[in-house]
Formats: structure tokens, C-alpha cells, sequence
């Protein structure tokens, strides 16, 4: 498997954002504060909610 096939979820930038982005991970961002990603960080995915319908 490599590393462009995995898919990590986290709650933090600095950690688990920006890691899964070094190691060349697909990346969601659980985020339901609506923080801002800064400018020139590649987040594939921001959710702010968990909810569906």
C-alpha cells in the first residue's frame, strides 16, 4: 500500500494535518470550529459536522 492510498482523520493542523501531508496522505480535517487551514496547506477534506441525513 502507498502512502497516497491512505486517508488520515484528524482535529489538528499541526499534527495530524501536517504529518499526513509530509508523508504524502490523502487528508481530512475534522474541523467544526470552522478554523481557518493556512495559506499553503493542502487539506483534501474540511468537515465541520459528522451529521447526515
Amino acid at each position: 500500500m502507498q502512502p497516497y492510498e491512505i486517508m488520515i482523520i484528524g482535529d489538528s493542523l499541526s499534527s495530524d494535518m501536517l504529518g499526513g501531508i509530509q508523508f504524502g496522505m490523502q487528508t481530512c480535517f475534522y474541523n467544526p470550529d470552522q478554523k481557518n487551514i493556512p495559506c499553503g496547506m493542502k487539506v483534501n477534506y474540511n468537515v465541520s459536522s459528522t451529521y447526515h441525513h
